[in-house]
């Protein structure tokens, strides 16, 4: 592991400006050294003529150094770097169920009451999730509350949950479509949100644009975030429906760490 040091954009010496790994660090600066401003990325050309100090930390392994990678970055923030700098940018869904009434929140933490899941980047995908619940369970979907549509968004609202279907072959209750949403393990949570729009007939053209946009935004949700999410819990073995922010900058660290290790072994 090393880390450049020098001025800050305030002048601040001695500031952290960039966190990277390397097997051979004598090599890694050595390119450093011989790169040119126009072909070099723009934020690593702006840092270079900023540094002042190099340090470094030789670790026993490549899971020690995605560690250890992870807390360098949580702790320092280097302009330099953009993954796994600001865990707390993430977000937590919360939910629960008292008789017929589902409440759902977004919280910057987990709380001590409800399920919780996470944690999620895409703020406004929560408030594109409320929208479409409110559509399905309210009867007056066009009176909205103060803003549900101001970014990002509620954090916080709850409906009444229409009574169980009569027919033979009962639908999935809600609490379970949302939970295997969050957890990343079934879309079908959209496919029962886009059941209304189908049906609607006499929705003004504005209306059906917006619902699509919602729609379109849970349903990337799902497939970057959430599906993301559970394959990263279930490849470390993890049971729990949540975990700590900085947990997860760790895991996506070690991820990391093994995605350049099989890249390196592929080349030899």
């Amino acid at each position: 592991m090393y880390w450049l040091a020098g001025r800050s954009r305030r002048g601040t010496p001695g500031a952290v400006l960039y966190v990277g790994r390397a097997t051979n660090l004598r090599r890694r600066l050595a390119a450093y050294r011989n790169l040119s401003p126009e072909n070099a990325p723009p934020s690593l050309a702006r840092l270079l003529s900023r540094v002042v100090e190099i340090r470094w930390q030789v670790t026993p392994d490549v899971h020690a150094a995605g560690l250890l990678e992870a807390e360098l970055l949580q702790r320092y923030r280097p302009p330099g770097n953009r993954l796994g700098t600001h865990p707390e940018s993430r977000w937590f869904a919360g939910m629960w169920v008292a008789a017929d009434r589902l409440t759902l929140t977004r919280s910057a933490e987990p709380l001590a009451t409800g399920e919780w899941f996470g944690p999620f980047t895409r703020r406004h995908a929560f408030a594109a999730l409320l929208r479409c619940l409110r559509r399905t369970f309210h009867p007056h979907p066009f009176d909205w509350p103060l803003g549900w549509w101001a970014p990002p968004g509620p954090t916080r609202a709850e409906f009444v949950l229409p009574p169980a279907n009569p027919d033979p072959v009962p639908q999935a209750p809600w609490q379970d479509l949302l939970r295997s949403f969050w957890l990343g393990e079934s879309a079908a949570l959209l496919d029962r949100l886009a059941e209304p729009l189908k049906a609607a007939t006499n929705l003004p053209h504005w209306e059906v644009i917006l619902w699509q946009q919602d729609l379109t935004v849970l349903t990337n949700f799902y497939r970057y975030v959430t599906t993301r999410l559970g394959q990263i819990r279930h490849r470390f073995h993890i049971c729990a429906p949540h975990i700590s922010a900085a947990q997860l900058e760790q895991l996506l660290a070690l991820q990391r760490t093994s995605t350049e290790a099989r890249r390196r072994l592929a080349r030899t």
